[in-house]
């Protein structure tokens, strides 16, 4: 009994990977038994099609800005307010800049709204195609799923030494299982939201240094005030 679990267990980690081996091989064929593209197809309709695919892919989008401000305090409130009315939230922020998550369909509106706030002077944005491990994931889930599945059927015919590989198999199988569902809860977040960094920066005004004056009078202006109303 013993070896024929320890058999079952050898084979069902090595096939564990075969429905994305298959998966591919079927992609090929598809791709083999595809027709070619109509001559009448216009380069419009294949663009749009190309733009539908990459929109509807799994894709996590990152973007960080550099803004010039006048007041940090003041643009940082407006930003946030606005990240909350679109449906976004803040995951971090401190006095020099904010960190958002955003729908991707509102991310193109949000930036161009955030750089009203004053002048952008860096503006980058990053994407990372998250569709391929995430279906490698989901493929791996479901063989271990099976491989648990068949393993709890074992319990019924095995003695207490058998029971006791199974068991340890099945933990291992269980550790691994919770670490591709985690990466897997983890990837989908990333993909289903946008992240925005906004950096501020501006200038502190100078403080200005006083020396006695010669003139009497000018020691004893109030110079701050005149140079606040100024």
């Amino acid at each position: 009994m013993k070896w024929i679990i320890a058999s079952f267990i050898y084979v069902a980690f090595t096939v564990m990977c075969s429905p994305i081996m298959a998966q591919s091989v079927e992609t090929m064929d598809e791709v083999r038994k595809s027709p070619e593209p109509s001559k009448s197809t216009s380069a419009a309709s294949m663009a749009a099609g190309d733009a539908e695919a990459t929109k509807n892919r799994l894709t996590a989008v990152k973007s960080i800005m550099v803004v010039k401000v006048v007041n940090p305090d003041e643009a940082r409130v407006s930003i946030l307010n606005h990240a909350k009315k679109i449906g976004g939230y803040a995951t971090h922020l401190n006095d020099s800049s904010i960190t958002l998550k955003l729908p991707p369909e509102k991310l193109n509106s949000a930036i161009h709204t955030f750089a009203k706030e004053g002048i952008v002077i860096h503006k980058s944005i990053e994407s990372e195609d998250l569709e391929m491990e995430i279906a490698q994931l989901e493929g791996r889930l479901t063989s271990q799923m099976e491989i648990l599945k068949k393993l709890r059927s074992f319990f019924d015919d095995s003695d207490f030494a058998a029971t006791l590989d199974i068991e340890r198999s099945m933990g291992q199988l269980v550790n691994e299982i919770e670490n591709v569902t985690g990466r897997l809860r983890y990837l989908r977040e990333k993909a289903a939201w946008c992240v925005v960094e906004v950096h501020f920066r501006f200038r502190q005004r100078e403080q200005v240094l006083y020396v006695a004056s010669p003139f009497e009078w000018l020691n004893g202006a109030n110079l701050d005030a005149f140079l606040e109303e100024f």
